[in-house]
């Protein structure tokens, strides 16, 4: 006689499966969901460091590799070095990384971002001064 066996079921960690995903939008594409009608701009100030470049990008605060949809709340408008620098992290995740690392760019861009969102009062805002104002710098690393 045969017994059923139990499985566990395996969740996943980090990010989403692939057919899960939402689809990848070209820049273009997010620019036109991000501005609307109104022509965009030339030049941009970043929402995480606010600097002022004429190369910018398009960030999800939720990438879409966690869930992240494609609307407008869920966009904002970045530098390229904080864009690059983030992935596919959340903000919090982001900052913390930032705030532990040895290289002096990463401290540099965390000071940076911790003086640009001085007495702001965004949701972004909030969440960096969540990050800063937590006690504990260690970071958990997961695998």
């Amino acid at each position: 006689m045969r017994t059923k066996r139990k499985t566990r079921k395996r969740t996943r960690r980090g990010t989403l499966a692939l057919y899960r995903r939402k689809k990848r939008l070209s820049t273009a594409q997010l620019k036109k969901i991000y501005f609307g009608k109104e022509n965009i701009p030339k030049s941009h100030a970043c929402v995480y460091c606010g600097s002022n470049s004429s190369c910018y990008h398009v960030d999800h605060k939720i990438s879409i590799a966690l869930g992240g949809s494609n609307r407008k709340s869920n966009l904002v408008i970045c530098c390229k070095r904080c864009n690059l620098s983030k992935g596919y992290k959340r903000i919090t995740n982001w900052l913390k990384n930032l705030r532990c690392s040895k290289k002096p760019k990463d401290r540099a861009l965390y000071r940076r971002i911790i003086k640009h969102n001085k007495g702001r009062r965004s949701v972004i805002a909030k969440s960096i001064r969540r990050i800063r104002d937590s006690k504990s710098k260690s970071i958990k690393r997961t695998a």
